[in-house]
């Protein structure tokens, strides 16, 4: 029908009922530019009716050059070109700009030649114009609803007209029927309203941005408040849906930002460090995020003393993000944190109040701010504590998901993975957030999930969960978290090696995207130590290890210390370096990983009480927490004291605990190639691919880090199960059996 008058919904649904009950199995389909009767769940339930939206009567290309010819005679190819481009394929578009190719009119700007034939229109009758100069008023929207149409003073009969006429359509949205205009005739129509009256095209477009804010429409209320430079109600949008335009709506900001003047971000500072945080996620970025940075820092100073406790909790806020993620200060972005989870409670009600969308974006970012800094315990505190709890129970799905995120990786670098896997099933239950699974809010989740695999001795399932990160490592904020699981999967499939490479190889990467900041850079260095004594080069690992500042120790830096004064046959260096202040374990992983080292080191020195105690109190705490890594990190060297231990000191199921934890080579058989082969341990026969290297037993312990007896007892074993005596006839038994390749 050309004109929604003619057609009447309940006649045409009266008709279609007496068709379908004389032929049961007949469907409807219904073509429709306007809302119908017909699409109610009433109707659809009586009625077999599929309906097809205006967006799907656009013409084809086959279609629209056929009206051509059948209305204007044989059309080119390049006629078809020319009015595809003006109509955008609306039936009626592509009718008028045949028309006026026809009658060799130019349309050759789409824009301009339907602001003239919409005009033609106006000109036609006072009703039709009163019609076009309503689209006029709503092109200063996003979209129209009828309610909105009311409040802007506008007859919605325009509305249906439009429809109508091919010029926009409605669907369901949150505030009921939605009505958008086509994108080539709200330009047109826009410019037709700045060209009447920009006063008020500017008022309306004001007015529609401030009820967008206030009805949860932010990237329309962003972009409305952009386009008259509105600068003030764009930042309290941002500010208000924080979560939205920077993790739902990526690179909204810079399109209608970058080119911003910089006298005006520092001007508006909120601007400046939205720019800087998109900024900051972009490869090859990281320094334009850092010029943001500095001028939104620039423009806070200017503006501090003036603000409201609601803009200082928001400053705060960034001046704590500025200093984490760009400016290289972890030490500085952990001071203000702890002063703003105090603003935050000592805020009045009614500043709160102005902020409430942005209060769980300021909880989870201060305890990224913690856990990324190695405060794992601090911003377990922030996360849990009652007054957090509350503010991250709302509704909002976005800062409900970065917030379990955190928690679920927290707990499980903690070492408390009943909690994390918790965690992690809470998460599974938010709809519509599978996106945000491999990115930077789902990183602490994936990071989560990794641990799990690993406590459980999967270390190629924790390298797997990692994977479809690793396309971010480079701009990622928590990368020196992922990889340090990355380097316990590659130790646990026992590839210290490939795993000192790709980490190394990472560093060099993420050091030419941004600046890193000294804990990041420390935690690095602790990887790398980590693989590198793995690998056998226990020198090189001490060397790395002496030249971690200071000021960035922490208890994995004394771990180390210890753990290589064992591999060195120093217990008293390893207990000297567990007993220091720095050495102080504060989650459930460091303390077992500190007892299990004091009982090596204690048991080392025929200390038999103190190594019982320590061994007890370490393995309870990690059968405890579901914990293995600690025990795991020490079997390759430790892995006969720690079972001499379990065998003394624990009961049945500690030593069946111990035991499944042994490397392959304590209880396990070497795959054989040769089926009569001897039945050669891991451990065995590691030591005779090390023998097969060298006849010197000390440069083979090193390697493995093993005692030299224990490698004595290993090869006396070898040339046992080989039937021979000596290093020369046990190698040519061994190639024979093929146990060398």
């Amino acid at each position: 029908m050309d004109s929604a008058e003619e057609l009447h919904d309940e006649l045409v649904l009266a008709d279609l009922l007496a068709i379908s009950e004389r032929y049961r199995f007949v469907r409807f389909v219904l073509a429709t530019r306007t809302v119908s009767v017909l699409e109610s769940a009433d109707a659809r339930v009586r009625v077999d009716v599929t309906v097809v939206e205006a967006h799907e009567l656009l013409f084809t290309a086959e279609e629209g050059a056929e009206a051509l010819r059948s209305a204007y005679g044989a059309a080119t190819a390049d006629a078809w070109k020319e009015v595809e481009t003006a109509s955008a394929r609306v039936p009626i578009l592509v009718r008028l700009a045949g028309s006026d190719v026809a009658e060799q009119r130019d349309i050759s700007s789409p824009r301009v030649w339907l602001q003239k034939r919409l005009q033609v229109l106006a000109d036609s009758d006072l009703r039709t114009r009163g019609l076009l100069d309503a689209l006029t008023t709503f092109s200063a929207t996003e979209f129209i609803t009828r309610p909105l149409a009311a409040a802007l003073d506008v007859p919605v009969e325009a509305i249906d007209w439009a429809e109508t006429m091919g010029l926009g359509s409605s669907a369901l949205g949150r505030a009921g029927l939605e009505f958008r205009l086509t994108r080539l005739a709200l330009d047109a129509l826009r410019e037709r309203a700045q060209a009447q009256d920009r006063d008020l095209y500017i008022r309306t477009r004001r007015s529609f941005a401030d009820w967008a804010w206030k009805h949860e429409y932010p990237v329309e209320a962003l972009i409305a408040a952009a386009d008259i430079e509105d600068h003030a109600l764009s930042s309290a949008v941002i500010t208000d849906y924080w979560f939205e335009l920077f993790v739902v709506h990526q690179g909204l900001v810079p399109k209608l930002f970058g080119t911003a003047h910089r006298s005006t971000l520092l001007r508006w500072p909120i601007l400046a460090a939205a720019l800087a945080l998109q900024y900051f996620g972009q490869k090859d970025h990281q320094w334009k995020a850092r010029e943001m940075f500095g001028i939104a820092m620039l423009g806070i100073s200017i503006r501090r003393r003036s603000a409201t406790p609601d803009q200082k909790i928001v400053f705060s806020l960034l001046e704590m993000v500025a200093a984490r993620i760009t400016h290289g200060r972890s030490d500085r972005a952990s001071r203000v944190a702890q002063r703003l989870a105090t603003q935050l409670e000592e805020l009045p009600t009614e500043s709160r109040a102005e902020i409430a969308n942005l209060i769980p974006y300021v909880v989870t970012q201060v305890s990224a701010t913690l856990l990324f800094g190695g405060e794992t315990t601090g911003a377990l505190n922030v996360l849990m504590s009652g007054s957090s709890t509350a503010r991250l129970n709302q509704p909002h799905r976005h800062s409900r998901y970065f917030a379990l995120s955190l928690r679920a990786g927290a707990h499980a670098l903690a070492g408390e993975m009943s909690e994390a896997e918790h965690a992690l099933a809470e998460l599974a239950l938010i709809p519509g957030q599978e996106a945000r699974h491999n990115n930077y809010s789902g990183s602490p989740a994936r990071l989560a999930e990794a641990y799990l695999h690993l406590e459980a001795g999967r270390p190629v399932d924790a390298r797997a969960r990692l994977a479809p990160l690793r396309e971010h490592y480079e701009t990622i904020e928590n990368v020196h978290l992922l990889l340090r699981a990355e380097a316990w999967s590659y130790i646990g499939a026992g590839q210290a090696h490939a795993g000192l490479e790709f980490v190394r190889t990472m560093r060099v990467q993420i050091g030419r995207q941004r600046t890193v900041n000294q804990f990041v850079a420390a935690h690095l260095a602790q990887t790398l130590v980590m693989l590198t004594a793995a690998s056998g080069d226990v020198r090189s690992a001490e060397t790395h290890l002496d030249q971690i500042p200071r000021h960035a120790m922490s208890f994995t830096t004394q771990a180390l210390h210890a753990h290589l004064a064992l591999l060195r046959g120093d217990p008293h260096r390893a207990l000297a370096a567990l007993g220091t202040d720095l050495a102080e374990a504060r989650t459930p992983r460091e303390r077992a990983a500190r007892s299990l080292l004091q009982a090596v080191a204690h048991d080392a020195l025929d200390e038999g009480p103190s190594a019982a105690r320590a061994f007890t109190s370490g393995v309870t705490s990690m059968t405890r927490d579901g914990l293995t890594l600690p025990l795991r990190a020490l079997m390759p060297h430790a892995g006969s004291r720690l079972l001499r231990l379990a065998t003394a000191h624990g009961d049945e199921r500690t030593r069946l605990f111990v035991a499944s934890l042994a490397e392959p080579g304590e209880t396990g058989e070497v795959q054989r190639a040769d089926p009569r082969a001897p039945r050669l341990t891991r451990r065995e026969h590691d030591v005779l691919l090390e023998l097969a290297r060298t006849p010197r037993y000390a440069s083979i312990a090193t390697a493995l880090f093993v005692t030299l007896a224990t490698v004595r007892t290993h090869v006396r074993s070898i040339y046992r199960k080989l039937g021979v005596t000596n290093r020369e006839d046990a190698l040519a038994a061994a190639r024979k059996a093929n146990l060398l390749d």
